[in-house]
């Protein structure tokens, strides 16, 4: 979690910044995994634009563990 503000006096309108965000990583089997995270920005610049602004983000990872087989 993040809260950040700019002062009104260095930047004109002042800014403010928060977000939150979550990672999570699961061994579903010996050779497969999953990796999710997700992240809500919400923040307010009136001298960029007018309201507070949001900004989400999902990413969903699978990785496969293959079995190493070696044979000389």
């Amino acid at each position: 979690m993040r809260n950040q503000k700019a002062a009104k006096d260095f930047i004109a309108g002042g800014t403010t910044l928060n977000d939150v965000s979550l990672q999570m990583a699961k061994r579903i089997r010996k050779d497969l995994e999953v990796n999710g995270s997700f992240e809500v920005e919400r923040w307010k610049a009136p001298i960029y634009l007018p309201g507070e602004q949001t900004v989400t983000s999902t990413t969903v990872r699978l990785t496969w563990y293959p079995e190493r087989k070696v044979s000389f």
